[in-house]
């Protein structure tokens, strides 16, 4: 479905989003430098004079001097938004104050333009349901995708049965990633094999997200822009480092190549993708002994640009051909 030319590309993010920067830089060298916005959400309260009334919204921007308003219709583009910075001087407690109040106003900024005539990459009430995992794999599974065995508990007897039914059994994390040491450093989680025992009062502390681990030939990135499906292959086995989770290494350090998936499995991705009501879709499968592919997850705000700059496939014109099929002016 294409839509008359008339939409500008508002591109809701942070200053850290290189993959906005790619995509932004084509645009402007094409000419359309007057069709983008883009609203650095961590400059929300010191850059930007924001008007949110009865009459509707207005932003303006103050270094790029570009306006927000409910007059426009846009093509939304929700990327890595971030936390607005404060003013430095301010008390701890009113920080958290401040901190609350602002995570309101980019809400109503967000639902105020939620509705027709803007279109959302994301959906934004679609992301925030199907970002989690235990609902994607049970929509999967559904769909007739294979999904490895998992299960999540605080329970120590289950843990220890899930475990001891499975030769190899990953634990991977729930949500987010990242966490912050007590010196506010920050360490990823990869997902990994369980090798030692854990006690009763380890698994009991907090949730597990327990998964039979699959022995993998290969893994596939699959970047779903819209109605086009985009797959690379990952040959993640060849390093030690990458075996188990190919995050712990330098993507570059790894193969990347353009590859097909079976066009029964693209149609399932569809159709999940329709289920889920998203437009844009990060998919991670891996690839058995055998040849079986099984789903992982899906990234609904994933990165993709790794994968461009791996194999030379230009995903970059993917995404401006897409906002054009949306009706970028």
């Amino acid at each position: 479905m294409s839509y008359t030319s008339t939409r500008k590309l508002l591109v809701i993010t942070s200053k850290g989003d290189v993959h906005a920067d790619q995509v932004i830089t084509k645009l402007n060298e094409a000419g359309r430098k007057d069709k983008i916005i883009r609203l650095n959400t961590e400059d929300l309260l010191l850059g930007t004079k924001t008007k949110l009334s009865g009459s509707g919204l207005n932003i303006t921007i103050l270094d790029s001097k570009l306006r927000i308003t409910n007059e426009e219709s846009y093509i939304i583009w929700f990327r890595r938004p971030e936390i607005p910075n404060l003013l430095n001087d301010l008390d701890i407690g009113i920080k958290d104050f401040v901190n609350s109040e602002l995570e309101g106003v980019l809400r109503s900024i967000y639902y105020s333009l939620h509705s027709s005539p803007h279109i959302w990459i994301n959906d934004l009430l679609s992301m925030r349901r199907w970002r989690w995992k235990p609902l994607q794999l049970n929509l999967a599974d559904k769909i007739g995708l294979i999904v490895p065995q998992w299960v999540i508990t605080n329970d120590y007897d289950i843990f220890s049965e899930f475990k001891d039914k499975h030769s190899k059994v990953c634990i991977k994390h729930i949500n987010t990633p990242i966490f912050h040491s007590s010196k506010h450093q920050a360490h990823a989680v990869y997902n990994r094999v369980l090798q030692s025992k854990y006690s009763k009062k380890q698994v009991e502390s907090s949730y597990n997200f327990l998964q039979k681990y699959i022995d993998k030939s290969y893994e596939i990135r699959t970047t779903v822009i819209g109605d086009k499906v985009y797959s690379f292959k990952i040959e993640s086995q060849s390093h030690e480092l990458s075996q188990e989770d190919f995050r712990r290494l330098n993507p570059f350090e790894i193969k990347h190549s353009f590859t097909q998936l079976p066009k029964q499995i693209e149609d399932k991705i569809y159709e999940m993708m329709g289920v889920m009501g998203v437009k844009y879709g990060a998919f991670d499968f891996l690839v058995d002994k055998s040849g079986n592919i099984y789903f992982l997850e899906v990234n609904l705000n994933g990165q993709w640009l790794w994968l461009e700059k791996a194999t030379g496939y230009d995903l970059t014109s993917k995404f401006i051909a897409y906002f054009e099929q949306l009706g970028l002016a």
